[in-house]
């Protein structure tokens, strides 16, 4: 084994891994480890100072901020990106355009603002859909029935607005009915702009494959975008009308 590449939070079901755990092991076996922290932005998970070597994020998202740029971000020490940036950016990489690093210098402006905001919307939207009779159970990593939130709370300042929801449903046409009875939020597969998004798991599935009992096919991710949280709640509850809640 010469790396270990992990996601913490993923960004469908959130598990994560002990990160100091997972380096410490990994250096005592002259592994590299590699961590995408693109759920949790730097400002709320520093995986370098866990002793993990590198960080990709997915610029794209909170960074960007705007849904108009796409880009990525290496970081590490510095020898290994020097390796990197000699070795292999300069050979098989591509460069960013001028316009789109300038947007992303734009996005950091405000990076801290505009997660702060999106973190707490989503705890006003968590708080309604948690006790909503359409909704069987909500997976976050800060909410106290995450099956790893003693983990979560040792690791992450804060969780940012991307959550799962996996509502009550007999059928995908129930699943697709509500996403698609949703005014204000759109159905894509990204996350970490201005507008709220939501994607149901079983985008693509043939409807004779959905099982009602496999909480998984009833599962939608939710990104909570800049909006009034009232908004986006009224807007929920509406779509949950929908389909009988």
């Amino acid at each position: 084994t010469k790396l270990i590449y992990l996601e913490s939070p993923n960004s469908w079901d959130y598990k994560m891994q002990d990160l100091p755990a997972v380096a410490e092991l990994a250096k005592s076996e002259g592994i590299i480890t590699v961590v995408d922290n693109s759920y949790a932005t730097p400002l709320y998970l520093q995986p370098i100072k866990m002793g993990i070597d590198m960080v990709l994020q997915s610029a794209t998202k909170y960074i960007g901020g705007h849904s108009d740029v796409v880009a990525g971000v290496l970081t590490g020490k510095k020898e290994m990106m020097k390796q990197i940036f000699n070795n292999d950016l300069m050979n098989m990489g591509n460069g960013i355009s001028p316009f789109n690093a300038w947007l992303l210098i734009r996005g950091l402006r405000t990076l801290h603002l505009r997660m702060d905001r999106v973190s707490a919307t989503t705890e006003k939207v968590l708080e309604f859909m948690k006790t909503h009779p359409g909704v069987e159970s909500i997976l976050y990593p800060l909410d106290p029935t995450f099956p790893q939130y003693e983990l979560a709370k040792t690791q992450l300042r804060a969780a940012g607005g991307l959550f799962t929801a996996i509502i009550k449903a007999d059928s995908m046409q129930q699943v697709v009915t509500f996403c698609e009875s949703l005014r204000h939020m759109l159905i894509a597969v990204s996350w970490g702009g201005h507008e709220s998004l939501v994607l149901p798991k079983c985008a693509g599935m043939e409807p004779s494959d959905f099982d009602p009992s496999d909480s998984e096919h009833r599962m939608i991710r939710f990104y909570i975008g800049l909006e009034d949280p009232q908004f986006l709640i009224e807007d929920i509850r509406q779509a949950f009308q929908q389909i009988g809640f």
